[in-house]
């Protein structure tokens, strides 16, 4: 082969992009060391100084070509983890592959094309590392091995050549293969716009930073131990940093101390290596850029982008939006109303398959985002009235939520003797008019709520054991269908926002009650769509192979690196749920590609209203609002267990009036001045023991419950 100089300049030519490092060495030059590097001319004196030391070839690869680097193709270390992925998504074909080995293993780093313009994952596993345009280079021939041995070709056949391959001689990653790896579009990364030091040091000067956001934290708290372990410290903090970044942009208060700590993060996993400082710079630099070339959209900007792809996908969804804009409400909010009732109708037993752990539960939680008054009670009837008779037919299971105790128990009957069983058709849908109520309730209950949620929306067991069987409230993991509507203020979304760490919005479809594609004039009343559960419901609703894969890949990286994002399973659970909900709803009874686009681009959607929120709230932080917020919540706070205890007292003394008798909730409910905290204190006083209940049945069929006094 050629000297290691003119040799880039045949890989150039080939293709590649090649450089010159340091002989015998792995660490590439100082950016001005030879072109291709950072795409400038050496001048004279740089050719004739490498052409003096000579040096090894180093490869950028283009973006369509990406190279799976094997640490021992054998039973041990990286050939087992190769094995392993082939044997899940298929052997990889004959191609190209450099080495410094001369053995008989297939070592060494093998080239495969992969479509241009995507982000790939850096690692397959332990002693299998990817290289690709935006990680690493490659070390190529004819280059030299620190421990002496000399790097040569193998061609696809497995033999040894001195020729330098083509990309286009470069066998095609499978496409099993390209959905395991790939990370998304690379174009915001891409895409930066020109900004300098001074800019980013003027938006860090404007940010809030009172206090430290919760999701901001969170950065942080995954810093120190993704610096620990990752393979490239500079490619962590650069993902670590834009995630900081854009949390900025959408005004969560805390950024700037949290660019603090993570700079002395970076600086201390360096120890020195090289210049902390000037490479933090750039990578701030860097990363203000592409948050500002690639700004996030409004929830507003969003809907007008893909509200068209959405509901002219199918005749069903154009009908959708027909009926929304007919009784003036949102289209999208319909529509996530009517996927929820399409879920709400499923047995308890149909579910996701168990790609990751079990069966995923087919439970879901809407949060309508809107003012008041902006027409989130409407959309209740609404959707009842578009779903036709099923539609009718699920009044009788829609409820109003109060605390999570009072959760559980709908779900529950008396029993023989004074079990507490479930309900013969244990399918629920829960509304919260207002999240004021709902955060009220955490309160006054102790947080019970928020985890009863959490756990409900994803079907695990709710309640719990108690010594007394009256009390042992406890409802068994997928034996129950749930969907939840919540009617969110923005100001107010703090309710469910504050809980991310947990996973809580992530659960949740946000979607914004308003329109911004009503016209003017008035819409006739499509109909009823008269949908019905499909007659061949299997138990599990499946999805392709590709989209598995994803998955598959979201939770490797959850557990292998510390700086994934830990609830990106969430997003993706979400999405699903939406797409077997929209195939359901067409009478389909499994995801295809088009159901899983469509459910990508409402997903698109809940992300911009959440983003929405966090600015709303970072707004009303910054104004002052949050002083006055609270005090008015410890006020409110006040008076609502005041009148909770007052009603308390009307049902104690009615039961007492009673002797002793079994009395129906519904005679006893009038006597009660303060009826909106009635739930509520029936619930305190059965935990106290002070109360029973049990399920009823009046002669007419109606489902109610019935009191008495446990002291008789």
């Amino acid at each position: 082969m050629a000297s290691p100089y003119d040799a880039a300049d045949d890989y150039r030519a080939a293709g590649w992009l090649g450089t010159v490092i340091l002989p015998r060495r792995k660490k590439s030059p100082p950016p001005t060391g030879f072109t291709g590097y950072d795409g400038t001319d050496p001048d004279d004196a740089q050719v004739a100084a490498w052409r003096r030391r000579g040096g090894n070839i180093g490869l950028r690869l283009p973006s369509d070509v990406i190279g799976l680097d094997v640490d021992a193709y054998d039973d041990k270390h990286g050939g087992k983890v190769l094995a392993e992925a082939e044997a899940r998504l298929g052997k990889l074909p004959p191609t190209w592959r450099s080495t410094s080995r001369d053995t008989d293993f297939v070592s060494g780093i093998r080239y495969y094309r992969v479509p241009p313009g995507r982000r790939w994952a850096n690692v397959l596993g332990e002693h299998v590392e990817l290289i690709h345009h935006g990680h690493r280079f490659a070390v190529a021939p004819p280059s030299v091995h620190p421990a002496g041995g000399e790097y040569g070709w193998w061609d696809p056949d497995g033999l040894p050549t001195h020729d330098i391959p083509t990309v286009a001689e470069l066998a095609s990653l499978p496409d099993a293969w390209v959905a395991e790896l790939d990370r998304g579009d690379a174009a915001d990364h891409d895409r930066k716009a020109e900004v300098d030091r001074a800019d980013v040091d003027a938006w860090v000067a404007e940010l809030p930073d009172e206090d430290v956001h919760p999701a901001v934290g969170e950065v942080l708290a995954n810093a120190a131990m993704a610096l620990s372990v990752a393979a490239s410290r500079h490619d962590t903090t650069a993902t670590l940093m834009l995630d900081l970044v854009r949390k900025g942009e959408q005004g969560l208060v805390g950024v700037p101390t949290a660019l603090d700590t993570l700079e002395a993060m970076f600086t201390t996993a360096l120890g020195g290596e090289r210049d902390a400082q000037g490479e933090w710079s750039r990578l701030l630099v860097g990363a203000y850029g592409i948050v500002k070339a690639n700004p996030t959209p409004t929830a507003a900007e969003v809907f007008d982008d893909l509200a068209d792809d959405l509901f002219d996908a199918t005749p069903v969804l154009r009908r959708i939006r027909d009926a929304a804009h007919s009784r003036l409400v949102g289209s999208q909010a319909l529509l996530c109303y009517v996927l929820a009732r399409v879920l709400a109708e499923l047995p308890p037993g149909v579910a996701l398959p168990p790609v990751v752990g079990g069966r995923a539960s087919l439970n879901l939680g809407v949060a309508v985002v809107g003012g008041s008054g902006a027409g989130k009670s409407a959309l209740l009837a609404v959707s009842r009235d578009l779903l036709g008779d099923v539609g009718q037919w699920q009044e009788d299971i829609e409820r109003n939520v109060g605390s999570g105790e009072g959760l559980v128990q709908t779900f529950l009957r008396k029993g023989s003797g004074r079990d507490l069983v479930l309900i013969d058709y244990p399918h629920r849908i829960l509304t919260v008019d207002e999240i004021d109520s709902l955060g009220a309730t955490q309160r006054r209950s102790g947080a019970t709520i928020a985890p009863t949620i959490r756990s409900a929306l994803t079907g695990g067991t709710l309640g719990q054991a108690n010594a007394s069987a009256e009390r042992n409230r406890h409802v068994r993991a997928n034996s129950y269908r749930l969907v939840m509507l919540l009617g969110v203020q923005p100001t107010r979304s703090a309710a469910l926002l504050d809980d991310a760490d947990a996973g809580t919005p992530q659960r949740l479809v946000w979607v914004q009650a308003v329109d911004p594609s009503l016209p003017d004039a008035d819409v006739p009343w499509p109909g009823a769509l008269d949908w019905h559960p499909p007659a061949d419901l299997p138990e599990v609703i499946d999805y392709p192979e590709h989209v598995r894969a994803e998955v598959r890949a979201a939770r490797r990286a959850q557990l292998r690196d510390a700086g994934a994002d830990p609830l990106a399973g969430h997003k993706l659970l979400t999405r699903l749920k939406v797409a077997a909900a929209l195939a359901l709803l067409h009478g389909e009874v499994a995801i295809n590609d088009q159901w899983w686009e469509l459910a990508g681009v409402v997903i698109d959607m809940s992300a911009a209203v959440q983003v929405q929120c966090k600015r709303t709230l970072s707004t009303q932080h910054q104004e002052g609002h949050d002083a006055v917020a609270v005090t008015k919540a410890r006020a409110e706070d006040a008076a609502d267990e005041d009148r909770v205890k007052r009603a308390a007292q009307a049902i104690t003394k009615t039961l007492q009036t009673a002797g002793g008798e079994w009395v129906v909730w519904d005679k006893v409910r009038p006597r009660i001045t303060l009826r909106p905290y009635a739930d509520e204190a029936v619930d305190r006083l059965v935990a106290s023991g002070t109360v029973e209940v049990e399920h009823y049945t009046s002669p007419k069929g109606v489902e109610s419950r019935r009191l008495r006094h446990a002291g008789g």
